[in-house]
This record gives C-alpha cells, structure tokens and sequence, in this order.
C-alpha cells in the first residue's frame, strides 16, 4: 500500500496542475493566482469522514489541524441527492492551502469514494468562487460508491 502522504502531495499536486492548465483569464485560474505564486503555505490536517447514502447521501467531516494552536478543527458537512450508493468510515489526511480561519462558512465540494471492504476516498475543498481551499485523501472501510459534488458548509472550532 502506497504512503498516505506521498498519495495526498500528488493529489495535491494534480489539483495544481489542473489550475496552471486552466486558461489564464478563466474564473479558476484567477481565484487561485495565489496558489501558484506561493503554494508553499500549507496547514495540514487529518481526520474521519463519514458517508452515507442510497441516492439521498449525507457526509460529515472533522479535520484536525496538525499545528491547532490557533483553530482546533473544521468541521465539513454536506448532503443531496443522486450519485451514490454507499456506507464509508474513511481516515483522510491532507492540507489547506488558505489558512483555515479564513473559510468558515459555505463552500463547494468533490468527494469520491469507492470500494467492497476497503477502498480509497478524495475529498476537495472549494470556495464558492473557485479558490482551492485543500485536498484529503485517504482509506475507505465501507461498501458500495459515490461521486459527488456541490455545496457544503465548513465550520472552524477553536481551541478550547
């Protein structure tokens, strides 16, 4: 099995890609000028996600941050309809790429997750203009898939 970490820098690293091949004029490209001229800023963080869904899904998130002096954790949720027939638990890990205090509220979303027994989940995280918050990746225990996208909500929980 491959190393979580070397799988979430080239998740990381597609993402960027994908944003440098964009069209410079685009709304993608534009959103995340900052990413490109530093993208050495990361916080990185780890959590469990669940998912759950036979058409009408629901999924929840908590990313612990690894340096939580300043924010504890994010809370993500989301749920609709369509695309999936499944039941995950999955341990994500994965970086931000805009401070996390910075993106409490609505957000978009990708999420996909496969697999009988084990499989693999990806997880990205959006402003709802564009602008790359972070990408998780991790190992699914769970049945079933999902492809989903849309709008969900983060929540930034500070320390105690």
């Amino acid at each position: 099995m491959p190393n979580i970490k070397d799988v979430t820098d080239a998740n990381l690293q597609r993402h960027l890609a994908i944003i440098r091949s964009a069209p410079k004029d685009s709304v993608i490209y534009r959103a995340n000028q900052h990413l490109l001229d530093d993208s050495s800023s990361t916080w990185g963080g780890g959590g469990l996600l669940d998912f759950v869904g036979l058409y009408w899904w629901t999924t929840s998130c908590k990313i612990f941050l690894t340096d939580f002096s300043t924010i504890n954790y994010i809370e993500f949720s989301a749920n609709g309809t369509g695309g999936a027939a499944a039941g995950f638990a999955c341990e994500v890990a994965g970086a931000f790429l805009v401070h996390p205090s910075t993106i409490g509220g609505a957000c978009n979303f990708t999420l996909g997750v496969a697999g009988i027994a084990e499989g693999t989940v990806a997880l990205t995280l959006l402003s709802t203009d564009g602008t790359l918050y972070g990408a998780f990746f991790g190992n699914a225990s769970g049945l079933g898939v999902a492809v989903i996208s849309g709008t969900g909500s983060l929540t930034v929980i500070p320390p105690s």
